[in-house]
């Protein structure tokens, strides 16, 4: 399908012969972080790859990211993690949201994104030895870094059930270097970490499911040991000859009597109330506050009323970070009745099948800048029919927990 790299950060997308007429869309681009934070030029050892495209209805992103290594540098991995979603230009919306992550149906992200094990090197080892990796990973600074809401909000890991990846002896199994000698510096700790991961998102209903997620010992070539992963994807097949031709007047026979659908109807979804809750930062000002909707499957984007006053503050219960406890915060919050959604977002088609495969990118947005965005599945909305419908999702930027947004919303025809 196509292939990328930059220096050793390589990616190759293959299709089996079936799909080849059936794939669109193809784009491609890269980010380097290799000098992330200073005003030298960036080089190509750090950074990311990503290649997008559609299969009918179903898009897909993959991106292949090699992060900043040492164990003290987790912060500035959460950072380039950041860039990276912000940076590259792929996706529809990407110039108006900047942020890859509610772009696509699914996302995968992978490679050496270098987070470690946050234990010594001698206790870190004798977990190895007796394969008790749930103990260990109990130190993982990924997983740390994302239950604490920092990084890859709503993104998903298959359990590890393989051990470290990194930092093994070239060319022998099961035997891991943790020393590394540099003349400048010194000796350098490395205790065995999973470096080498693999996550996904997926922002539509449509199903995905991790088959299987390993890594191998038989190739032996590199300090790191190769991880893998199988996935089953459900596609949703392209609509658009059947729904144009609905819309040309031909008979909706073929769908069930529950959507009665006449020729001359279109759809829509009505916007009632929103609200939205952040934890509260003395240093930004939120006057002027707005939701802006977009989606390839809305004819125009729907903007809310920019609120002129600012956020009241309240002290509620708020689950703000995503490791399953609740926290008292001092939080900002701010609401929109309908009188604020001066339009109704009309879709492109009324078809149902057409629908249910969109998904609408809500942004919040303050002046000039995109605080955070997540995505609503059209086929939830679609499935309520003239019934309210309450989403509520965690809002995030870049894959960093910003707060969260609930929005009250119809579906209607007429």
């Amino acid at each position: 399908v196509y292939a990328l790299d930059l220096l050793q950060i390589k990616l190759v997308i293959f299709c089996s012969i079936g799909y080849v007429t059936a794939i669109k869309d193809i784009r491609s681009d890269y980010v380097k972080t290799g000098s992330l934070g200073s005003a030298s030029p960036k080089i190509g050892t750090k950074g990311a790859v990503a290649i997008s495209f559609q299969i009918h209805e179903t898009s897909f992103c993959f991106i292949h990211c090699r992060l900043t290594a040492r164990v003290d540098c987790f912060r500035k991995r959460n950072e380039e993690i950041h860039y990276i979603a912000k940076s590259l230009k792929l996706g529809t919306f990407q110039s108006k949201i900047r942020d890859i992550t509610h772009q696509f149906h699914h996302i995968f992200w992978f490679g050496d994104l270098n987070y470690r094990i946050d234990k010594g090197v001698l206790d870190a080892s004798n977990m190895v030895a007796c394969q008790k990796y749930k103990n260990l990973l109990m130190f993982d600074q990924l997983k740390h870094q994302k239950d604490e809401g920092n990084i890859f909000t709503g993104w998903e890991e298959n359990p590890i059930t393989f051990p470290p990846t990194y930092r093994l002896v070239v060319g022998e199994k099961n035997i891991y270097n943790c020393y590394k000698k540099r003349t400048k510096n010194g000796q350098v700790v490395n205790s065995p970490s999973w470096c080498d991961r693999i996550l996904w998102k997926s922002n539509s209903k449509s199903p995905m499911i991790c088959l299987a997620y390993g890594s191998t010992s038989d190739i032996l070539t590199s300090d790191h040991l190769p991880v893998y992963g199988l996935f089953q994807v459900s596609i949703d097949y392209n609509n658009n000859e059947a729904g144009m031709t609905l819309k040309q007047g031909a008979t909706a026979q073929r769908f069930s009597n529950k959507w009665k659908i006449k020729e001359t109807q279109s759809a829509y979804v009505i916007f009632k109330t929103a609200y939205a809750l952040m934890e509260q930062n003395p240093n930004q000002s939120n006057t002027g506050a707005q939701l802006l909707i977009y989606s390839n499957c809305l004819i125009s984007p729907v903007n809310s009323k920019p609120h002129h006053t600012n956020w009241s503050e309240t002290t509620s219960e708020c689950r703000l970070n995503t490791a399953n406890h609740l926290q008292y915060l001092k939080n900002q919050r701010l609401q929109w009745d309908k009188t604020d959604f001066p339009q109704a977002g009309q879709f492109v088609l009324s078809d149902p099948n057409y629908l249910t495969s969109q998904i609408l990118i809500v942004a919040l947005k303050c002046k000039d800048t995109v605080l955070g965005s997540c995505c609503v599945p059209v086929n939830s909305l679609v499935n309520h029919l003239t019934q309210n419908y309450r989403h509520i999702a965690e809002l995030t930027c870049c894959g960093k927990l910003i707060g969260k947004l609930q929005l009250d919303m119809n579906f209607s025809r007429r």
